[in-house]
């Protein structure tokens, strides 16, 4: 029989510190890229509210235009139709009124959560850049840090001192300084 391999497990190396580096690091990114995803999501509702607010425009100024026209029509006469629909009318251009107030208002919130957003959106953005950045700078200075090795010392002249003369009478019980006697061309002679 063949014996079937079993994966091996996969040890987390990092500790929990570790770990909570790294999703702190990975935290500004994730919640930039979901206000963006807010952003947008947004954008479409305004696109959206903005066509609804046009065509309600647009329908309300007809309804005005009929209103005035069945107006003119039923001064003159009372009859039961046209005050039917003289009665539709006004009602329907009061619903399209309040249609319109209800959009503009929608309008101007999702223009300010909008607005709000994309000010925490560029905070969050800059907060990811800003530890990316000091992230970089610490591993730069991890890598620098060598020893210091110390400059060479360039070779100098040293002045020569001059040679100093032996007292007269050696008192010390030290030999004569021989450096400072002069040297003589005599052999010298030796008493055994």
């Amino acid at each position: 029989m063949a014996r079937t391999k079993t994966p091996k497990r996969k040890t987390s190396a990092l500790s929990s510190a570790e770990t909570m580096e790294m999703n702190f690091k990975k935290m500004p990114k994730s919640i930039s890229s979901q206000f963006r995803e807010e952003l947008s999501a947004l954008k479409q509702q305004e696109m959206k509210i903005k066509k609804e607010l046009q065509k309600a425009q647009k329908d309300k100024k007809t309804a005005k235009n009929k209103r005035v026209a069945l107006t003119s029509k039923a001064k003159g006469k009372k009859n039961a139709t046209l005050n039917k629909q003289l009665t539709a009318i006004k009602k329907l251009y009061d619903q399209l009124s309040k249609k319109l107030t209800d959009l503009t208002t929608q309008l101007d919130q999702i223009k300010t959560r909008r607005k709000l957003l994309a000010e925490k959106h560029a905070k969050f953005s800059a907060l990811s850049k800003q530890l990316l950045k000091l992230e970089k700078q610490g591993q730069k200075k991890a890598t620098v840090r060598k020893p210091v090795v110390a400059k060479k010392r360039k070779a100098t002249r040293r002045k020569k001192m001059p040679a100093m003369k032996a007292p007269a009478s050696n008192t010390t019980g030290m030999e004569p300084d021989t450096s400072t006697s002069q040297s003589s061309t005599e052999p010298v002679e030796f008493n055994s």
